[in-house]
């Protein structure tokens, strides 16, 4: 039976990562922000990195991550959500809230999903707080509802979705390929428009046209090509 739980409920911990920016060493454990956090991934090649000290103190604070937890981002950029699926030590700025749901009653891949759903993100922007900067408190993230179906359930409609997902990437990636491949083909019909590399005449756009007192009206030269085309 599907009941609304709060997340505070669903989860372990509910926390943060540091609320200081330990020193970039540039070498060492990657320390991420919400600029190298999306849905997909995590960025460790171009987020921050730090010493193995300021590791232990972060991981000593609840603020490193493990693998099952959700991090949602709660600062600036409010909503992203990401699962964490590996094992891989990294910690996180405070911006990032760090959700380590109960094991036994909820899956993490469906309390992800939950997180990104219309209904559930709603309610947690309708708690943002702040001018400067848009955030939502970790007090308020906790009180936020989401619905708790079994655990089978849950792992059901997570299976759905990861598929319908991993659908959605096929398409996008389809449709950038095709948006290249128009690109392409119009480059290799009139070469590069900017160098001409075809060698085409070039005339002033009005030349192309001709005056009628109800208005500009295309001319001789723009109608031949109209006349040549066709629309398949």
């Amino acid at each position: 039976m599907k009941h609304l739980i709060t997340v505070e409920e669903a989860c372990e911990i509910v926390t943060d990562g540091t609320h200081y920016t330990p020193k970039n060493t540039g070498i060492g454990i990657p320390f991420l922000t919400v600029k190298d956090v999306t849905d997909s991934e995590l960025d460790f090649i171009n987020c921050s990195f730090i010493t193995t000290e300021d590791y232990i103190a972060a991981k000593e604070g609840n603020s490193a991550p493990q693998k099952g937890d959700v991090l949602f981002s709660k600062d600036g950029t409010v909503g992203k959500v990401h699962v964490v699926t590996k094992d891989r030590p990294f910690a996180v700025l405070s911006s990032l809230a760090i959700l380590r749901p109960k094991m036994k009653i909820v899956d993490a891949i469906y309390f992800g999903h939950v997180l990104r759903s219309p209904t559930v993100l709603e309610d947690a922007l309708k708690r943002k707080t702040g001018s400067a900067i848009r955030r939502i408190i970790l007090s308020d993230l906790k009180k936020v509802k989401i619905p708790l179906p079994s655990i089978e359930e849950q792992q059901r409609i997570a299976d759905i979705l990861d598929r319908a997902e991993a659908l959605r990437a096929k398409r996008r990636a389809a449709l950038a390929q095709l948006d290249e491949l128009v690109q392409s083909i119009f480059i290799e019909m009139f070469g590069n428009p900017v160098k001409n590399s075809k060698q085409f005449d070039i005339v002033q756009l009005k030349s192309l046209f001709s005056e009628e007192k109800e208005g500009t009206k295309c001319g001789p030269s723009i109608w031949k090509c109209f006349k040549k085309t066709r629309i398949c």
